[in-house]
């Protein structure tokens, strides 16, 4: 990629990770009983980069800024489904039965074709979930059975430290000589190029090795601010344009607000 088709990427990135952040403050003011994913906007827009079409993302949290990114939502259809959810009160979770049976047909293709890459099952979750039963059951047969499944953490750290996160699963964290294993890795929610780095990796083991991943991702409630502050000190993009960036983000965020 030439250098100015780089920084047009970032600054497009830029973009949707702080109107994330708009639609998602003017969320919580209409709908405080709704939680949506907070501090992990850069890290959701920077996974949807390698998150192919026939892939599945299959999510415990409402990951506002990937459902941006990938094309999935505007602001207008994300406040009539936050109106749905909120009218159900009935928040949804992962069906961890979907989750491997995804896995087991995806790595069952692979497996009957010319041993080309597959394609992937996204599962994204808060920190509070990993102790759960039902992720513990579906995680350990992931491990078993070798699936292509991408876990992605976004981790808090109320529960759990980034090291102990890593600490929980580091008996399954290594691959054998033939690729097999678990590859576990941890980032900064506000780092985009250890972000980019970390989930092109996880996501190709996944995909060309037929392995389950672990990504474990520390929220950060100044992401969007350290993203400003290295597109400018890249000079990526001068400090007047993300400005115009940001006050169209703000007049989109109300877009569909009140119709």
């Amino acid at each position: 990629m030439v250098i100015e088709e780089f920084k047009a990427q970032v600054v497009a990135d830029y973009k949707l990770a702080f109107l994330a952040s708009q639609v998602r403050g003017v969320a919580r003011e209409q709908w405080p009983a709704v939680s949506v994913t907070r501090d992990v906007d850069v890290a959701q827009v920077t996974l949807a980069k390698y998150v192919e079409g026939t892939d599945r993302y299959i999510s415990a949290s409402i990951d506002l800024a990937y459902a941006l990114a990938s094309g999935e939502t505007d602001a207008k259809r994300f406040y009539e489904r936050l109106r749905r959810i909120a009218s159900d009160e009935k928040p949804f979770s992962p069906h961890w039965d979907d989750v491997l049976s995804f896995g087991r047909a995806f790595k069952g293709g692979v497996e009957g074709s010319d041993g080309s890459a597959t394609n992937v099952v996204f599962v994204t979750l808060p920190s509070d979930s990993l102790g759960r039963g039902e992720f513990l059951e579906a995680f350990f047969a992931s491990v078993v059975e070798q699936l292509p499944i991408a876990f992605v953490v976004w981790n808090d750290a109320s529960t759990y430290s980034n090291a102990s996160v890593s600490k929980l699963f580091s008996g399954f964290s290594h691959l054998h000589r033939d690729r097999q294993g678990l590859s576990v890795q941890t980032v900064k929610g506000n780092d985009y190029v250890a972000l980019c780095r970390t989930f092109e990796h996880q996501v190709s083991m996944s995909r060309s090795n037929i392995v389950p991943t672990l990504t474990i991702v520390e929220r950060s409630g100044v992401d969007i601010k350290r993203f400003f502050e290295w597109v400018v000190g890249k000079q990526i993009a001068q400090v007047d344009a993300l400005k115009d960036i940001e006050r169209a983000c703000k007049d989109a965020s109300r877009y569909g607000l009140d119709n």
